[in-house]
């Protein structure tokens, strides 16, 4: 029997909180929430991605119950991410996505409908994302509050009351969210996938996957989005510069951008063309451009193939990247861009007493969950044993490969079996295999020479990045380019 009563539960500031007509948000960055989940391992096996086309899954959902703080839901739970859903699928520690009013439309949990649960699973800090959102909501974007969770689950028979430990909790941008944030819910809301190339045309059909609408667009919504992008590919130079106030934010955009380049976050509109939002703001009905899913920020990208700490803050993209370089020539829009960079700088230059802090609550999360699992890592689901946080995976359709440590892993195309492993070579350290013929590319691809960059420590990372930002806002130092991403997206019909 389902029961509706919240737990008391204990925030960091050791303050306890009853249940209440307003009941505390759940997203509170210093909260350490606890979640257990129930399936069997029938629901398990049917929850496994859908491959729909080379790296692109479909993550089936499944009714479940979970606990959240003492309080038993009925909801639907699905895997969810990219990256860190590979990188994690020879584990049980994988990412979720928990919609609370699936089956039951009233239910919350503290007026949140959608739980995100991000394992961190290429971020041994653990802290990574809640500090990144910390730097955008510092800098004047809207963005998401962040929560930790401890997570148990519970298959019976085959994983039962494993701790998968630390998770991190993204507020979901959702129409509450959005609502609250402008007053008045937009109609407009993107969510874009492999969007780098910013793809254009006359046709809204084919934006819908590539820009992939997460509102209720209007026609003439759709139609000045249209124009948009139309105009940042031809619109001449000097029209560009004079009419790219009528569509964008830039104030808004720069500090995006801003908080984007300055914390070394790769997986996002600078490389891969995702992880953020467009929203037309319904008030000015210019555009916005929010973080999302930044569980990779501070250098923590592998595939980037470079050293994020140099990441140039006068060109951060490659020149496919149409948007941001042309952003970039606008004189008032770079002036901008550069004043939030500075702004950035000294945030971070300040942030050292919320890492600390951060570090100090999931500590004990941490701890149990090495002590659980054993400090080779996440155990597998099918015996004992275990293997170091991986750099990052890829998949064939008959087998799953897995870079951990110095070591490339094989699984079954379910992630359940280990097959076999091989050794690297001693000099390829914690940079990625590549060459042709290799399980994850040839030369000039992801898996090319230094195809994946160095996971630095946080506290180095923010410390060098601070250092290298200053001398390239300073004109010593020009800093490194990323390569463009391949193509992707609806393109030009």
């Amino acid at each position: 029997m389902l029961t509706h009563a919240i737990t008391p539960f204990v925030y960091a500031a050791a303050i306890v909180f009853q249940q209440a007509a307003t009941p505390q948000p759940f997203h509170i960055r210093e909260a350490m929430h606890e979640i257990r989940i129930e399936l069997t391992k029938a629901q398990w096996d049917a929850m496994q991605p859908q491959r729909t086309g080379g790296m692109d899954s479909e993550y089936p959902e499944e009714r479940v119950k979970v606990t959240i703080d003492g309080r038993d839901l009925d909801v639907a739970i699905r895997f969810k991410g990219n990256a860190s859903y590979r990188s994690s699928q020879g584990s049980l520690k994988r990412p979720f996505k928990i919609d609370v009013n699936k089956f039951i439309k009233t239910q919350t949990v503290n007026g949140e409908t959608t739980i995100n649960l991000s394992n961190n699973a290429m971020d041994p800090s653990g802290i990574r994302e809640a500090i990144a959102y910390t730097v955008f909501r510092k800098l004047g974007v809207v963005c998401s509050r962040t929560a930790f969770v401890k997570v148990t689950l519970n298959i019976p028979g085959t994983a039962e009351n494993k701790v998968l430990g630390l998770y991190t909790s993204s507020e979901q941008l959702d129409t509450d969210f959005l609502k609250t944030a402008y007053g008045t819910a937009p109609t407009l809301v993107l969510k874009p996938e492999g969007a780098h190339t910013f793809p254009y045309g006359d046709d809204w059909a084919p934006y819908e996957k590539t820009y992939d609408s997460k509102g209720k667009p209007t026609d003439a919504d759709k139609q000045h989005f249209m124009a948009f992008t139309k105009f940042v590919h031809e619109a001449s130079d000097s029209e560009f510069a004079a009419k790219l106030g009528t569509y964008l934010d830039i104030p808004q955009f720069a500090k995006f951008l801003a908080g984007t380049v300055v914390t070394g976050s790769l997986d996002t509109i600078l490389m891969m063309g995702h992880n953020f939002y467009i929203v037309r703001n319904p008030k000015s009905g210019k555009y916005e451009f929010l973080p999302w899913d930044l569980d990779l920020a501070f250098g923590g990208f592998p595939m980037a193939g470079i050293d994020a700490t140099q990441l140039s803050v006068e060109k951060p993209v490659g020149e496919r990247d149409i948007l941001i370089k042309r952003f970039l020539t606008v004189p008032a829009a770079k002036a901008s861009y550069l004043a939030a960079c500075k702004a950035a700088v000294t945030i971070l230059e300040g942030i050292t007493p919320d890492v600390d802090l951060l570090t100090e609550r999931v500590a004990p999360v941490k701890k149990l969950d090495e002590e659980m699992q054993g400090p080779g890592g996440p155990r597998r689901p099918d015996g004992p044993g275990g293997f170091s946080a991986p750099a990052a995976a890829s998949a064939t359709k008959d087998a799953i490969f897995v870079v951990s440590g110095n070591r490339i892993l094989k699984f079954s195309a379910n992630g359940l079996s280990l097959e076999s492993t091989a050794q690297l070579p001693a000099t390829e350290g914690d940079g990625f295999p590549g060459g042709p013929g290799g399980p994850f590319g040839g030369p000039g691809g992801p898996g090319g020479p230094g195809g994946f960059g160095r996971n630095v420590n946080l506290n180095d990372f923010i410390k060098q990045r601070i250092e290298q930002v200053k001398l390239q806002l300073s004109g010593k130092s020009a800093g490194v380019t990323p390569r463009s991403m391949g193509p992707g997206g609806p393109g030009r019909p």
